[in-house]
């Protein structure tokens, strides 16, 4: 399974999966990476904050073009 950056937009990040090699599970691909990040964002605290349980948020989503 790879996923490649291949934009940077503002703050947001765009990854692409199933290219350039297609694979019939690229959707499958791109939500487990989108779940594990989920899990992941939940064990980092927000620098920002000077709260001690203060955590980062995120926002994901899919377009399968």
């Amino acid at each position: 399974m790879s996923h490649d950056q291949v934009q940077t937009i503002g703050d947001a990040y765009e990854v692409v999966s199933g290219a350039p090699i297609s694979s019939k599970f690229h959707a499958v691909y791109i939500a487990d990476l989108a779940f594990d990040m989920v899990e992941e964002i939940k064990l980092i605290g927000d620098p920002s904050s000077e709260e001690s349980c203060s955590h980062l948020k995120i926002r994901l989503g899919e377009y399968k073009y």
